[in-house]
């Protein structure tokens, strides 16, 4: 579904590529967070339909993040732990492609 390269560079401050725990929900949509960015994915189709870029201040990149799915009884939300603080996301479907 998805590539990623990279390469070692030459330079001293190289960080390896750093994958969090995915969920998947609605039985559709596979969500993955890479660095500092959230990736969605149509399961059906296997394409990348949205990407977030979480961006926080005085900090390039943080490493100690991850995503775990959020019990709920539509299946459509998932938390982001941020540094031991926790966010909550929604899934909303406006149709079949799009999503917000």
């Amino acid at each position: 579904m998805f590539s990623l390269n990279n390469s070692t560079p030459q330079v001293e401050d190289y960080t390896p590529a750093f994958f969090s725990d995915f969920t998947i929900l609605k039985n559709k949509f596979f969500i993955i967070m890479i660095y500092n960015n959230i990736l969605v994915f149509n399961i059906e189709t296997g394409k990348k339909i949205k990407n977030f870029e979480i961006i926080f201040e005085n900090t390039y990149r943080i490493l100690d993040m991850d995503i775990k799915k959020w019990d709920c009884k539509e299946n459509d939300e998932f938390i982001l732990i941020v540094n031991n603080n926790v966010i909550l996301f929604k899934l909303i479907e406006e149709n079949s492609s799009k999503i917000i």
